[in-house]
């Protein structure tokens, strides 16, 4: 007889989430926010290397032409694609830690600090596989940005636009299939970057509509958000990485055990 699977909607994972974190709220807030002020340190430290290089005379001289000026486009844009990839690898230790908590374990703060401690090449490589379509489509869309600006030209403002939407197509098609890759390389550490995403690709065979009904639904407290001046975030987001850990869960092990041959 075959095994009726017992996926979950997304309105059951979100109730969940949320009741999950009744009463843990203080340490998923405290620890999402470490989360933004760590990446946000990070990116920063980007932005003033790529500060730092704008002084070099090639780049600083009031007839900079146009060549130098897409050089430079691009070096800062790249500089700023490494400082966003280093800062994503603290994603891993979230997933960790929201992981522990819905299954009970015991979270630490140190726990954010996961992907530096424990294989950061494969971190890092996730990282940059997972995000590489759209870092490499944001160096054309920063050059005819820059163009734009540069002459005045629509067309390179239709440009820009057009690869802004590419990127974010591109974003959404990799987190619907990769998304939840950090995940799985905490499930099954002893796999490579590569086969950790080949993995993950291959569970979301069917469900990828799944995880955006999941994604959707907190569209609203989103909007919440925002009118709260990003205050609201601090509790949004905890419940946001909690669903996403419970729908990993839910993928790998939908309600009742399954051995981890059977589950890659």
């Amino acid at each position: 007889m075959t095994q009726q699977y017992n996926y979950r909607s997304a309105k059951d994972l979100k109730a969940q989430a949320t009741g999950i974190m009744t009463g843990k709220f203080t340490g998923a807030v405290m620890i999402s926010l470490s989360y933004v002020i760590w990446v946000y340190l990070i990116t920063f430290s980007g932005e003033i290397i790529s500060s730092f290089i704008s002084k070099i005379p090639i780049f600083s001289a009031t007839d900079i032409t146009t060549e130098a000026d897409i050089c430079y486009v691009v070096i800062t844009t790249l500089i700023a694609a490494l400082f966003s990839l280093i800062g994503d690898m603290f994603a891993a230790g979230l997933c960790l830690f929201f992981l522990k908590t819905a299954t009970g374990m015991q979270v630490m703060s140190g726990d954010l600090f996961y992907g530096f401690r424990n294989d950061p090449q494969k971190v890092f490589k996730i990282s940059l596989l997972l995000y590489a379509p759209v870092l490499i489509l944001s160096i054309p869309f920063n050059i005819f940005v820059e163009l734009h600006t540069l002459t005045s030209d629509k067309k390179y403002l239709y440009l820009a636009i057009a690869f802004i939407l590419l990127a974010f197509i591109c974003a959404i098609w990799m987190h619907l299939n990769f998304g939840l890759s950090y995940y799985m390389m905490l499930d099954f550490p002893g796999f490579s970057a590569t086969e950790t995403m080949g993995i993950t690709r291959k569970k979301m065979q069917g469900h990828k509509a799944r995880l955006l009904a999941l994604e959707l639904r907190f569209i609203p407290l989103a909007l919440l958000g925002i009118l709260s001046f990003g205050i609201g975030f601090l509790w949004i987001y905890p419940i946001v990485e909690e669903s996403r850990s419970l729908f990993f869960l839910n993928l790998m092990n939908p309600d009742h055990y399954v051995k981890i041959d059977e589950r890659v």
